[in-house]
This record gives structure tokens, sequence and C-alpha cells, in this order.
């Protein structure tokens, strides 16, 4: 069968189209009700309505910036733990220039933990963005942490400079051509996206104003 958002094949049993993310519509019709009068309950997917928020689009942009929320919000919480535990940690060159390293590798083991309890993460919900199966399924943590690898080794170039930029940029050539990573079509997941509203807007601009105050705030109190 084919998408009816972008065209691409889908498997019979798939929720969603893991070319463009949009949702397939069930034309199934409900079996008639028994002759003993018991009330017909029809399967929980087919008694839900298409959601009129998701977007069958790929918006690598919205993927970039949830992932980027993401390990701030990491940052954020490891070095407020450091600064109280051990404050002159960071002065140190080696180990502050390991510790993007060291959270970017944490992240890989701490994302599946968010995809398998709530199919996102706190960077994900945000933009209002969800990781399933191609069946609409949670995934378990085994795939979930096959992922997580996968974009640390071939998305984010683990975190080396230059080589991270490269794999950024392949990245998203590929998605935005394809319209799904090597990763989601490996793994047979699908990233489901919602309408941004205002409201979504506005709060994530008061999400970005609150760490750029709090990243000013703990520089000030280094001084």
């Amino acid at each position: 069968m084919y998408c009816e958002h972008c065209g691409g094949t889908m498997t019979d049993d798939a929720r969603y189209c893991s070319h463009c993310g949009g949702q397939r519509r069930l034309r199934t019709e409900p079996p008639a009700v028994p002759d003993d009068g018991a009330t017909y309950a029809p399967p929980p997917f087919e008694a839900q309505h298409l959601d009129p928020d998701l977007i069958g689009a790929v918006r690598p942009w919205v993927r970039y910036w949830a992932r980027t929320f993401d390990m701030t919000f990491l940052f954020l919480a490891v070095g407020g733990i450091l600064g109280v535990v051990a404050p002159d940690a960071l002065d140190d060159k080696v180990f502050g220039n390991l510790f993007g390293f060291v959270c970017l590798a944490a992240w890989v083991l701490i994302e599946p933990l968010h995809l398998v309890s709530g199919g996102t993460t706190p960077g994900k919900w945000l933009f209002r963005t969800r990781v399933v199966t191609t069946d609409g399924r949670r995934l378990n943590y085994e795939d979930a942490l096959m992922r997580s690898f996968r974009v640390w080794w071939r998305g984010m170039g683990v975190g080396a400079p230059i080589i991270s930029l490269i794999t950024l940029i392949a990245a998203h050539e590929k998605l935005t051509r394809n319209g799904v990573t090597s990763w989601d079509r490996e793994g047979n997941f699908t990233v489901v996206h919602k309408r941004l509203g205002p409201g979504r807007v506005v709060a994530i601009a008061f999400v970005c104003i609150a760490i750029c105050a709090l990243i000013a705030w703990g520089m000030s109190l280094e001084d």
C-alpha cells in the first residue's frame, strides 16, 4: 500500500509512514452488533480519530533543535551537580574539554529511558515530537538504545567538532531527500510531529530566555 500523504510505500499494518511521518487513516467498518445485544467495542486504534495537529512533514530543523534542547538540559543538570559537589572540576582544562563528550555519550544511555517511558524526551516534548515504531508502538529499551547509539555515531559524530558538522550536514541531506534517516529506516521507527501553536512557540521562547538567564547567572557566580 501507499501513503496517502506523500505516496511512499507502507506495510499493511503500519500506523505511520516511515517516509513522511503521516498517520494512516483506517477505513475499516466495525462489525455488526452481536445478536445477544452486547455492545460492540472497536479496537483502540480503529476507534481513534486522526489527530488534526499531526504534520506529515520531515522537519529536520525541529528535530535538530529538539535534540539541542535535550543536550542543553543535560549540560545544565550535570554542570549544576558538579557546581555543588566539585566546584573546581570544570576549571581543569582536560576535564573541561572532555565534559561535552562525556555528556553526549551519557545521553545515549539516558535518552532510551525517556523514549521507553513516554515516547519522547524533554526537548522533543517541547517541540511536540515523538518517536514510535512504524506500527505506532513505543520503543523497547534495546531498540531505543540502538537508535540513540546510531544517532550519536552517525548523526552527531561522537561530538567531535569538525566530524560532527560533517555528519549533521550528511544526515540533514539524507533526511530531506529520503524522508527518513538511516537509523530510523533500519530500526523501523517513525518520528511523529505535531503542529506548534502560538502557545508552544511562546513556551519555547520562554525556555530559551530562562536558559540564557541561568547561564548568565552561573557565569556571574564564577566571577
